[in-house]
């Protein structure tokens, strides 16, 4: 039953590990004493993970940002670097240069001007620390790009 007084027959699912309520109909239309068919049931059961694993998608897509997919490659990548503090390092370089710039952009949605435009102060300044900032976010994007979160242009 409703705060608002309607009632309604529900079915609890089980999707993707989360509990579901499925409502069935309204009260006093929709009767128990009629036959209920599973055919329905499954269809809007299917229908229902369909539309569940969309969101998941959609959600997934969102939180892949370049900070997010940087983060992920770091983790991934550090226990093959040499020295530990090698992680530390890729973290304040983004951090400090790349992340003010590129943070909430989805990696999908980051072009060639949008890391030129990044480094382009510190190309004159400081040389050294463009191109390693440089190589960095280029090799996040190929790590995108290879896990198939981004096409197009990785350099």
């Amino acid at each position: 039953m409703h705060p608002s007084g309607a009632k309604a027959w529900l079915c609890r699912l089980t999707v993707a590990g989360k509990r579901r309520d499925m409502g069935l109909g309204g009260y006093p239309t929709v009767s128990l004493k009629a036959p209920t068919r599973v055919d329905p049931i499954e269809k809007k059961q299917g229908k229902a993970k369909a539309l569940l694993a969309e969101r998941h998608a959609k959600a997934e897509a969102d939180a892949r940002t370049l900070r997010a997919v940087a983060l992920a490659y770091i983790r991934e990548e550090a226990p093959g670097w040499k020295h530990e503090r090698t992680a530390d390092f890729w973290q304040a370089s983004l951090g400090r240069y790349t992340f003010p710039v590129l943070d909430e952009m989805a990696v999908t949605e980051i072009s060639r001007d949008d890391v030129l435009g990044m480094i382009e102060d510190m190309w004159c300044d400081r040389p050294t620390v463009g191109k390693k900032v440089l190589q960095r976010t280029s090799a996040i994007l190929r790590y995108a790009a290879a896990r198939g979160w981004r096409s197009g242009e990785n350099r």
